[in-house]
């Protein structure tokens, strides 16, 4: 998973909570990981669109695990 795919990810989860604290934690941890990526970097990223396939695989993959 790259920096931008968990980015992503620990966003979707921060806006998916109703806690606040899991919510502070989690865009903490987001800050975390884009302190290790250069903004340059970034030219631009749909981030729903790396969610929408993150799930996506997930879903194809449990599918997959429930046929074996």
């Amino acid at each position: 998973m790259t920096n931008i795919e968990a980015f992503a990810h620990i966003i979707d989860l921060a806006n998916r909570t109703n806690d606040a604290a899991t919510y502070e934690y989690l865009m903490r941890e987001a800050q975390e990981i884009m302190l290790d990526k250069k903004t340059g970097d970034i030219d631009y990223c749909d981030f729903r669109q790396l969610v929408t396939e993150r799930l996506e695989n997930q879903t194809v993959k449990a599918k997959e695990q429930g046929s074996k």
